[in-house]
């Protein structure tokens, strides 16, 4: 079934508007209170607000030590500037994780329309991201604190960005940057997207041999930033 261009877009923003609805509704007091992690990348990010440095004294820090773990610089440091707007409040915690949860739709939407075919691809991405839009597990971790909507977010733009980088080379370089985002966002990425970025090499070899100069800036640059996180956390857990 095709959907005229005029449908595809009501229906896009139609699956857009639910989505943000669930995200945001009440966010402040849906779920009841902060749990421990809210708490801890909260107060972080208040305390840099005022002093620089965390709650351990440590100036900006790359890793932030927390209860019992480690946590991903990122989230935190998107709170800074929402608590002068917000105050220290948990509607300003949840923000970023619901920003990205609800930004993450479209994204995916033109995902999965560069992917599939021209006959079927409004078609599917629009299923995609409208179950994507009302998925519990996604609405949930949407509305509290959780690096992984942030994470989440980076990793779908930056396949969207290498798929069209095949086409046009500077793309690779915002790719590369959206995968370091990723890749400092959340602990887990940092076996999924080189795991994923070994999958995107093996499948697209022929054309990336073939712009391969237009690769060594982007791949440079995701390794520094990479190193730049990994090093203070093997020193941090010394």
């Amino acid at each position: 079934m095709q959907f005229s261009n005029r449908l595809i877009i009501f229906l896009l923003f139609f699956s857009l508007a639910i989505g943000a609805f669930f995200r945001f509704y009440k966010l402040g007091s849906s779920p009841a209170g902060f749990y421990l992690d809210e708490a801890a990348m909260g107060y972080n990010a208040y305390s840099i607000l005022k002093t620089g440095k965390d709650e351990f004294g440590q100036p900006f820090p790359i890793i932030f030590r927390s209860f019992i773990d480690f946590k991903a610089p990122i989230y935190t440091y998107f709170i800074i500037p929402l608590i002068p707007l917000f105050d220290l409040t948990p509607f300003a915690v949840r923000f970023p994780s619901a920003l990205f949860g609800t930004l993450s739709l479209p994204v995916l939407f033109l995902l999965i329309k560069s992917l599939s075919s021209q006959k079927y691809g409004s078609t599917l991405a629009l299923v995609s991201t409208l179950f994507l839009a009302i998925s519990p597990w996604h609405i949930i971790f949407s509305r509290t604190a959780y690096e992984t909507n942030i994470a989440l977010f980076f990793l779908l733009l930056g396949t969207l960005y290498f798929y069209h980088a095949l086409n046009k080379p500077w793309l690779f370089v915002l790719s590369s940057v959206s995968y370091a985002l990723s890749f400092t966002s959340y602990h887990a990425e940092r076996l999924v997207i080189p795991l994923l970025l070994v999958i995107l090499t093996i499948h697209f070899q022929k054309t990336l041999v073939l712009k391969i100069r237009n690769l060594i800036f982007p791949v440079l640059l995701s390794f520094l930033i990479g190193l730049a996180l990994v090093l203070p956390t093997v020193k941090l857990m010394r």
